[in-house]
């Protein structure tokens, strides 16, 4: 396998060869569908060859030229006995255009003032979380773990499956001189992935453009989150805010979601005020965060409701990462608001070995999985609507 030509190999003042230079570099000098054969991804490169040399200070053109570039190398034959040549002056040239393209990044932002940086503003939301914490004094509770930092804290809220701790520190000794996290992740990163710059530089987190360009994880002001509230009635569970138009309250029903541990779960947090909501998880859209805004919380977990009814409930929560602690509060606090455990089943997710038992069962155990209780209770599995 070739050696990849590393960034920062190019400086600004490099000039790009003509088409003819080029094709000679590459071995493909001879006069157009005489000496050699057309391919059309060499063509792509010889026409946004042009382009570039004659807009030398145009992004999208560099952008173009190096993303050719990365079809070739991803599209290459292996039939030319200058295979291993001509893909290492196609890499240099694209990893030049690579390369202009930052330096006109840089420049444009050389005079824009410099954003409020990352780790400052989760360092605040840290202290204040702390403070919360401790003014609520409640017997569980967790704060947003340090891997979601940049969700919390971007303006647009980008997921953690799209930029990555990795990309922060990418971030750190790259562009943070000039570059604020958000320009850098617009300007950089993200036209890096779609311009499949890691085919020929290195590979960033595996995000795609879309879920950059998108809104990000939605997080809700109080409004907003009220939609999402339950309260319990008569055993069952409902939504607080009434969700079709009628004079009976709205059952709350799992059905058709599709958490972590399984169909039919959504995911809950409950906050400091021991207010309860639930709603259906989507992927770099709709978090356990996005409840509160990142903000702590009582506990949080997924849920199986089937028509008001409480199936199925964990701790299970990767923002989060609840303890045994926040499940035993949060079945004591169901317990407390007379819901209907009849058929309800539980399970540790902070165990390595998850089974599920009966509700009643585990609070009969002080919520004590390796009880003598429950040792001969059997496994109840995952809750079937």
């Amino acid at each position: 396998m070739m050696t990849i030509v590393r960034f920062g190999k190019f400086t600004a003042g490099d000039v790009f060869p003509t088409e003819a230079e080029f094709r000679k570099k590459i071995g493909r000098s001879g006069f157009y569908k005489t000496f050699s054969s057309s391919n059309k991804y060499l063509d792509e490169i010889y026409t946004c060859l042009n382009r570039a040399k004659f807009m030398p200070n145009d992004m999208g053109a560099m952008r173009r030229l190096r993303k050719a570039c990365a079809r070739w190398v991803n599209k290459k034959g292996q039939k030319s006995s200058n295979t291993s040549n001509r893909e290492k002056q196609i890499v240099e040239l694209g990893l030049k255009a690579s390369d202009h393209y930052y330096m006109l990044v840089n420049r444009m932002y050389l005079d824009k003032g410099r954003q409020a940086r990352l780790e400052e503003r989760a360092e605040r939301g840290k202290i204040s979380d702390t403070i919360k914490m401790n003014m609520a004094g409640l017997p569980a509770g967790r704060s947003l773990g340090s891997n979601y930092k940049m969700e919390r804290f971007t303006t647009n809220h980008i997921s953690h499956h799209v930029l990555t701790e990795r990309d922060w520190n990418t971030y750190v000794t790259t562009h943070k001189s000039r570059l604020g996290f958000e320009d850098w992740a617009e300007m950089i990163a993200l036209p890096d992935r779609e311009d499949d710059v890691a085919t020929l530089h290195y590979t960033y987190s595996n995000g795609t453009a879309e879920q950059i360009r998108g809104s990000g994880v939605e997080y809700l002001n109080d409004e907003q989150r009220e939609d999402y509230r339950i309260v319990s009635q008569g055993g069952r569970l409902f939504y607080a805010v009434n969700r079709i138009d009628s004079d009976f309250p709205t059952p709350v029903n799992t059905s058709g979601m599709r958490g972590t541990t399984g169909t039919d779960f959504g995911i809950y947090v409950i906050d400091l005020q021991m207010n309860i909501y639930i709603n259906k998880p989507q992927s770099s859209q709709f978090h356990h965060s996005s409840f509160l805004g990142g903000a702590p919380v009582f506990a949080a977990g997924e849920m199986a409701i089937h028509n008001g009814l409480l199936r199925g409930i964990n701790n299970k929560t990767g923002h989060y990462e609840a303890s045994r602690n926040e499940l035993h509060e949060t079945l004591k606090l169901l317990k407390r608001m007379h819901v209907n455990f009849h058929n309800a089943v539980t399970q540790d997710r902070s165990m390595v070995r998850t089974k599920w038992f009966k509700v009643n069962d585990v609070l009969r155990a002080d919520c004590n999985f390796e009880a003598d209780i429950l040792a001969s209770k059997p496994d109840n599995g995952v809750p079937q609507f």
